[in-house]
């Protein structure tokens, strides 16, 4: 189980922890290039996975000695 402050979340999506939550439903739909509107409750679910995964990954490079 992790788990992620709001203020991590939206630094890894917006590139600032005090973003609001239009701004991150924005990036969510532009990282997955999804079209229309999307519920709120969607895009904090779809942000956090975003943020979860980036996370993961660069833990991984640090642990492997990986860099890109």
């Amino acid at each position: 189980m992790f788990e992620y402050a709001a203020r991590q979340v939206k630094q890894a999506l917006v590139g600032k922890g005090n973003a609001d939550k239009a701004q991150v439903r924005h990036m969510v739909k532009v990282l997955l290039s999804l079209q229309g509107d999307m519920q709120t409750d969607a895009g904090d679910a779809l942000g956090l996975s975003i943020c979860h995964a980036h996370y993961q990954q660069t833990a991984m490079r640090l642990n492997l000695g990986i860099s890109k």
